[in-house]
């Protein structure tokens, strides 16, 4: 992260203050769930600091926040709900979760490497977890 006077920047700190404040979370709430410290946070909201782009995806990723919104102010704020898919709110995030095997439960069922998993999913989670 580096200073920054640039306009867009700006704008990019403004959307990040305002979902989190959309998200009811504190500074230090919203780090938290990204690894950053309230100050961190802080200097991002005041555009003393430029969030770099894999910041910018976590962001994305953790709380389905549309790209073309965060970077840019375009389209809504929260990607749209496909089926199945749960938006973040306050009480749940979405993490990365590996999915190790797909079966029925049963006697005989093969179980591939458990420390490579095949495919990771996106699930929402409990924060508290």
């Amino acid at each position: 992260m580096t200073n920054y006077t640039d306009g867009n920047q700006m704008d990019i700190a403004k959307r990040i203050k305002e979902l989190r404040k959309m998200l009811n979370l504190t500074q230090e709430e919203f780090g938290e769930k990204l690894g950053l410290s309230k100050s961190n946070i802080s200097d991002i909201e005041r555009g003393k600091v430029r969030p770099r782009d894999p910041l910018l995806r976590l962001i994305e990723q953790t709380f389905s926040v549309n790209p073309e919104w965060l970077r840019h102010g375009k389209g809504e704020m929260f990607k749209p709900r496909s089926e199945g898919q749960i938006i973040a709110t306050p009480e749940f995030v979405i993490k990365p979760i590996p999915l190790i095997a797909e079966g029925e439960a049963g006697l005989g069922q093969f179980i591939p490497n458990l420390a490579e998993p095949e495919e990771i999913i996106w699930f929402p989670v409990p924060v508290n977890l």
